[in-house]
């Protein structure tokens, strides 16, 4: 299991709370304190690169995240950044997405927090879904 600054709650667990996505869907997974510990594939393939261990104040900036209209989108406002800030649930947020590679893609994003059996807040799930390239 991985270190997620949270002795109790390791990286599987973190997974198995967050639950099963859709085919289509990438899944980003953060710990309590907003660290980006899990990412699948698919989010991987989406977003072009994923940075492991990235905090809340750096979202935006590493993976190129832009309002519909091209406007930089502020790290803690982003669908991942309150369900860890705020315990809020987001649900099919558009975003843009500029991969490193140049290709950019517009996108859905829902988040939620993850909470565990004894009712602690140890995380959150980000699931994202291409709209349109």
């Amino acid at each position: 299991m991985g270190d997620t600054k949270n002795p109790d709650t390791g990286v599987d667990e973190l997974v198995r709370l967050a639950g099963p996505c859709a085919d289509d869907e990438g899944v980003v997974i953060a710990n309590a304190s907003g660290e980006l510990v899990f990412a699948s594939e698919r989010a991987a393939d989406i977003l072009g690169i994923v940075r492991l261990g990235a905090g809340v104040e750096d979202y935006s900036a590493l993976h190129g995240v832009f309002t519909e209209d091209g406007r930089p989108y502020p790290s803690s406002d982003l669908p991942l950044a309150r369900a860890i800030l705020l315990r809020k649930t987001t649900r099919g947020e558009r975003l843009l997405i500029r991969r490193p590679d140049g290709l950019i893609q517009l996108i859905e994003v829902s988040a939620r927090p993850l909470i565990d059996a004894a009712k602690r807040h140890v995380g959150a799930v980000a699931a994202l879904r291409v709209l349109a390239r």
